[in-house]
């Protein structure tokens, strides 16, 4: 489109392009703004999460960073797999963020399921 305005602009006599859509910049500050947003709730949330597993329910700081770091690798690859599947192959962003939600509550419930196991053959 933007060469289409060009083309039409010189073939008019005038000699200035055309304004860059002015959405663009808005869409890429947007979503810029959602991924620090996502980073700092999420960062705040593991910490609330480290403080409740260790303080309330008594369990070993090692123990809470392994699983602090599995979770947060798990985000950190959901969100990485979330914009490849929107920006290379053209998913609808309300798809994948349905799918990233999906994979990370399987994720916590993998995490839960495992930690009751090992506390269950603690007692």
């Amino acid at each position: 489109m933007t060469q289409f305005l060009v083309l039409r602009n010189v073939l008019e006599g005038h000699k200035e392009l055309p304004h860059e859509d002015p959405h663009g910049p808005l869409v890429a500050r947007g979503l810029v703004l959602v991924l620090v947003l996502v980073l700092v709730l999420g960062l705040g949330l593991v910490l609330v999460l480290v403080l409740v597993l260790v303080l309330v329910l008594g369990l070993g700081l090692v123990l809470v960073l392994v699983l602090v770091l599995v979770l947060v690798l798990g985000l950190g690859l959901v969100l990485v797999l979330g914009l490849v599947l929107v920006l290379v192959l053209g998913l609808g962003l309300v798809l994948v963020l349905g799918l990233g939600l999906v994979l990370v509550l399987v994720l916590v419930l993998v995490l839960v399921l495992c930690w009751g196991c090992v506390e269950f053959k603690k007692s």
